[in-house]
């Protein structure tokens, strides 16, 4: 599978979950493009506003993340570390 593009740009922040919001200098519209990014089974859908990256390997198949994970990086991108 090839990693598509923008990926790289989302992987650099250092935290799994991310927000369209923090990403206007990557992307001209980031809401459009995590939606496509989510179609195509690169970004999960948490709740409204925040989105997490799937590891390469899990992507295509059915992949829960850990709860105490998603709550540490949802923590991080509100309040940083």
């Amino acid at each position: 599978m090839t990693t598509p593009r923008g990926v790289n740009a989302l992987a650099r922040t250092g935290n799994w979950v991310l927000k369209p919001g923090d990403f206007h200098q990557t992307y001209a519209n980031p809401w459009e493009e995590f939606a496509r990014l989510t179609r195509r089974g690169v970004l999960a859908k948490l709740a409204h506003g925040y989105y997490l990256l799937v590891p390469e390997e899990q992507r295509g198949e059915h992949w829960v993340p850990e709860m105490e994970g998603v709550a540490l990086g949802i923590a991080v991108v509100d309040y940083g570390r």
